[in-house]
C-alpha cells in the first residue's frame, strides 16, 4: 500500500508543474514528432524542420549533422525513443478526431504529456524500487520512505522533471540499477547438520539473475539517454564482476546492458558514420571550442569544480544541502562493510564531476542549477543516512537541510528552471525574489496545476504543498501488524 501511495505522490507531485521548452527539449521532441508524423522524414529521428521556428513554435539549435547531410539532435537518442510510443498513440487519436496536430497549442499539450510519460512516470517507479530495496534491507516502511522522498522532492530531480531534459530519466534508470544490483538475497536459514556452502536457494539464484538482467538494461539505457551515465554503468558493472565473482550473474548484467549500448552504437554508426562517433563530434559549431577533444572536453577546471559544488552560481550543495549528508551515510556504510556500494556511488559521482568540470559548457547554459550533475543524484541519495542512525543534533540538522532543499526545488519548479547564464546567484537571488514577489512563472509557457484551477500565486504552490503533506500523512500512517485481524465484537 505504501508503495502505491509513494508512486502516486511522486507522479502527481512532478506532473504538477510544467516547464517551458527550449533548444534542449525541442531537439528531443522534434525527433519524436518527425519519427511519428507522415512525411519524408518519417521513421527517422531527423530534426531539419526544427532548425528554424515554424507554425508550431518549436525551434532548436541543439543539432548535429549526420553523414547524410540531415540534422539530428546532438543528444543521445534514448529520451526521444522513450517518447515515440506515446506520441504515436496521441497522434493516432488526435488525427482521427480531425484535430490540427501541428498547431502550436496542441503541440505544447502533447509535449507536456510526453514529458509526464518520459520523466515523472519513470521517477515515480524508480522511487518505489528504492523504497522496496530499503525495506528488503531491513528498514521499516516509514524509514524506507524518506530517501526516495528526498530523491524526488529535495533534489534537482523535481524541477528538471517538469520538461524533457533527459537527465532525470537517466537518473531514474541509474537509481533502479543500483537498487537491483545491491538487493539483498533472501537466504534459507541454516538449521544444523552439514555446513551450508551457499544458503541461497535455486529460486533465489534465478531471481537474482533476473534482477541483474534488468539492472544491466537500466544502466545501459541510462547511457542511451545521457552519455554521462557511462560512469555509473562502469562502476555498477565492476561491482557485479568483483563482488561475488559469479559468472552467471555477471553474464546476466552484461546481457541486459548490451541491448541499449548496441542500440546506441548502431545509431551512431548509421547516423554519424562511426559506432564511437558521439553526437558532440558533429554538433552545431557554436558549441565547439578549438583545442578541445571532440570540440568540447579540455583540462579539468579547478574553478569549475568549486562553482559546481559550493558556489551560489551552480553549487549542487547550495541548491540541495541535504546531499551533504551523503558523506555521513557513506562513511557509516563503509565502516559497516558496505564498501562495494560506497565505491560504486563514490566513483560514479567523482568521475562525472571531473568530466563535467572539463567540459567547455560545464555551467549547462540557461540552467537553474548544475543539471549535468543530475546523474550523480541517485548515487548520492543511495548514501544518505537513516534518521535513526544519527544523534539528536545531527538528526535536527539533517531534517532542516531536507526542508530547505525541498523548498528550493519547489520554488525553482514554480518560477523557472532556466535563468540567465550571467546571473551569479540564480537561486537565492533571481528565483526567490520572483517567487516572493509572486512574479512567476517567468515564461508564459510554464504553468502548474494550481494555475490551471484558477489559483494565483502563492496559492498555486500552496496547493502543491498540501498535496505533498497529504501524501506524507498517508505514508507515515502506522501499518497493521502482520496477520492481525480486528477483534470480534462480544
Amino acid at each position: 500500500m505504501r508503495a502505491a501511495i509513494l508512486f502516486a505522490l511522486v507522479l502527481t507531485g512532478h506532473a504538477y508543474f510544467a516547464g517551458d521548452t527550449s533548444w534542449n527539449q525541442n531537439a528531443r521532441l522534434g525527433a519524436i514528432y518527425t519519427f511519428v508524423e507522415p512525411g519524408p522524414d518519417r521513421w527517422t529521428l531527423r530534426i531539419d524542420g526544427f532548425a528554424r521556428r515554424d507554425q508550431r513554435e518549436v525551434q532548436t539549435g541543439d543539432w548535429a549533422r549526420g553523414t547524410d547531410g540531415h540534422l539530428y539532435s546532438n543528444k543521445p537518442p534514448g529520451a526521444s525513443m522513450v517518447g515515440v510510443p506515446l506520441y504515436a498513440l496521441l497522434y493516432a487519436i488526435e488525427s482521427t478526431a480531425g484535430a490540427d496536430v501541428k498547431s502550436a497549442a496542441l503541440t505544447r499539450i502533447n509535449a507536456r504529456l510526453i514529458n509526464v510519460w518520459a520523466g515523472p512516470v519513470w521517477n515515480a517507479a524508480a522511487s518505489v524500487v528504492m523504497f522496496l530495496f530499503l525495506v528488503a534491507r531491513g528498514s521499516t516502511a516509514r524509514a524506507a520512505a524518506l530517501p526516495p522522498l528526498a530523491y524526488a522532492f529535495a533534489t534537482l530531480i523535481l524541477p528538471f522533471d517538469t520538461s524533457l531534459w533527459g537527465h532525470t530519466t537517466a537518473a531514474a534508470c541509474v537509481l533502479v540499477a543500483v537498487s537491483l544490483v545491491f538487493w539483498p538475497p533472501a537466504r534459507t536459514p541454516h538449521t544444523g547438520g552439514d555446513p551450508v556452502v551457499d544458503p541461497m536457494t535455486v529460486s533465489e539464484r534465478h531471481r537474482t539473475i533476473r534482477r541483474l538482467l534488468v539492472a544491466g538494461c537500466c544502466a545501459g539505457f541510462a547511457v542511451l539517454i545521457d552519455y554521462l551515465a557511462v560512469f555509473s554503468l562502469a562502476a555498477i558493472g565492476t561491482a557485479v564482476i568483483f563482488r561475488d565473482r559469479k559468472w552467471p550473474q555477471v553474464a546476466a548484467f552484461a546481457a541486459g546492458a548490451a541491448g541499449p549500448i548496441l542500440l546506441l552504437l548502431s545509431y551512431q554508426k548509421i547516423v554519424f558514420g562511426g559506432a564511437l562517433t558521439a553526437t558532440v563530434v558533429t554538433t552545431n559549431p557554436v558549441f565547439v571550442s578549438a583545442g578541445h577533444a571532440w570540440g568540447a572536453v579540455g583540462g579539468i577546471d579547478a574553478e569549475a569544480l568549486w562553482r559546481l559544488l559550493i558556489s551560489p552560481y551552480r553549487g549542487l550543495f547550495v541548491y540541495c544541502p541535504a546531499l551533504l549528508f551523503a558523506a555521513v551515510g557513506g562513511w557509516r556504510r563503509w565502516r559497516d562493510g558496505e564498501r562495494a556500494l560506497v565505491g560504486v556511488c563514490g566513483f560514479g559521482t567523482v568521475a562525472t564531476l571531473l568530466l563535467v568540470a572539463s567540459f567547455n559548457g560545464w555551467w549547462a547554459g540557461f540552467s537553474n542549477g548544475p543539471r549535468y550533475l543530475i546523474g550523480t543524484i541517485p548515487l548520492l541519495v543511495m548514501l544518505l543516512p537513516q534518521m535513526s542512525e544519527l544523534p539528536v543534533l545531527e538528526r535536527a540538522l539533517y531534517a532542516t537541510t531536507l526542508v530547505l532543499s525541498a523548498a528550493n526545488m519547489a520554488v525553482i519548479a514554480a518560477v523557472d528552471v532556466m535563468v540567465a547564464e550571467t546571473d551569479t546567484n540564480p537561486l537565492y537571488g533571481f528565483t526567490y525574489s520572483r517567487f516572493l514577489a509572486g512574479q512567476y512563472p517567468v515564461s508564459q509557457w510554464s504553468t502548474n496545476a494550481g494555475i490551471w484551477l484558477g489559483l494565483r500565486p502563492p496559492f498555486d504552490v500552496a496547493l502543491f504543498g498540501l498535496l505533498v503533506v497529504v501524501g506524507l500523512f498517508l505514508l507515515w500512517q502506522p501499518g497493521r501488524p502482520p496477520h492481525s485481524r480486528p477483534a470480534r465484537e462480544a
